[in-house]
């Protein structure tokens, strides 16, 4: 859920806003996504998710553009960019993405 400081509950929008870059981006041809760790609206995992009814973060939650795009695209390979860091992962995100070569 996401919520403004004056307690208006806006996550439909930002769900919305999400599922539209997600098509425009894929109309594009996009063939893989490197996305913000940790980001409520981007990460691939591991951001901390804020119960609805109070209580304490947990961690683990996917990004809502993260999720628009693998409802949209399910096998889009998705890295964020901690793990683009390594060059063992950034190598096999540029395989699964077709790329021809790898910097």
């Amino acid at each position: 859920m996401a919520r403004c400081t004056d307690g208006l509950d806006t996550t439909a929008r930002l769900q919305g806003a999400c599922l539209q870059i997600a098509r425009d981006v894929l109309a594009r041809g996009v063939r893989g996504a490197v996305v913000k760790s940790g980001s409520p609206s981007c990460a691939a995992g591991g951001t901390l998710l804020f119960p609805a009814q109070g209580g304490s973060l947990r961690p683990g939650g996917v990004g809502l553009l993260v999720q628009a795009l693998r409802g949209l695209a399910p096998f889009l390979p998705v890295i964020d960019e901690a793990a683009f860091e390594d060059a063992g992962q950034r190598a096999a995100f540029f395989r699964q993405t077709g790329a021809k070569c790898a910097p």
